[in-house]
């Protein structure tokens, strides 16, 4: 006999279903993470025409070298840190990614 239950039918609707959420969860967390990238991009761009400007004005009034590299250090330890986080948190995603995928 060729018959299949009809709880299969229900179990497979169930598992597309369930797959489907899954799809509209990622897209919709791809959506933000491209939001976010695009904003820090704007935000790369107006913090680099700020630094200009705040090193041309220092630099008129007689702010130390030194100042500035102490300026300069920091930020880089700020783009570390932003670079770092990305970096924890797409590992997370992915292990979460990994994880949902077994179960």
């Amino acid at each position: 006999d060729a018959s299949i239950p009809i709880g299969s039918f229900a179990s497979l609707e169930q598992e597309r279903q369930s797959l489907s959420q899954s799809d509209n969860m990622m897209n919709g967390i791809l959506t933000t993470g491209r939001a976010a990238l695009e904003t820090l991009q704007k935000q790369r761009i107006t913090m680099k025409g700020t630094k200009k400007k705040l090193i041309d004005v220092a630099n008129k009034i007689g702010v130390g070298k030194e100042l500035i590299r102490k300026i300069e250090a920091k930020e880089n330890e700020t783009a570390l840190l932003v670079y770092g986080g990305m970096f924890v948190m797409t590992i997370i995603l992915i292990i979460l990614f990994i994880w949902k995928k077994l179960l």
